[in-house]
């Protein structure tokens, strides 16, 4: 089984979350791709307000309405707005069909980040759910983190 670990919908054609989706599986049937982890919705935001934030993980949610069995999802985070991105992992991950945490870059990856502490306190799948089939470890947190002089 071939996975595709990065995957975002600002790269594919569409007015929609489901026509970028759909796109993004023909891509990856040419590719051989049987997995694909998708992060963020259909822009890019260095420092994304929480409404942003929010609309960009429900673009996620409906991509993968259709998709459940091809793709997983990335809950977007902003470490930023603490208390909004503790409620959203809650919505998206917690009580919703995420299975991981995507933090960009509002912060420098010399900073803390109090949203990788706080996801882990009650692991992923709290209240006895299951992570989904084919997802073995249901604890991953993306960062990217990079050094800018």
């Amino acid at each position: 089984m071939i996975w595709d670990l990065h995957c975002h919908l600002n790269g594919f054609s569409g007015r929609t979350p489901h026509e970028r989706i759909a796109q993004m599986i023909l891509c990856a049937d040419r590719m051989g791709i049987d997995r694909l982890c998708v992060y963020m919705g259909m822009s890019f935001e260095y420092d994304p307000p929480p409404d942003l934030l929010r609309q960009q993980n429900d673009e996620v949610m409906q991509a993968l309405e259709h998709w459940r069995h091809r793709a997983f999802g990335f809950v977007y985070l902003n470490p930023n707005h603490l208390e909004f991105s503790l409620r959203e992992f809650d919505r998206c991950v917690r009580d919703g069909p995420m299975v991981g945490v995507k933090l960009w870059t509002a912060r420098r990856a010399r900073e803390p980040e109090p949203c990788r502490h706080e996801s882990r306190r009650d692991g992923l799948f709290g209240s006895g759910q299951q992570p989904p089939p084919g997802v073995a470890n249901a604890a991953d947190v993306l960062t990217h983190m990079f050094h800018v002089e």
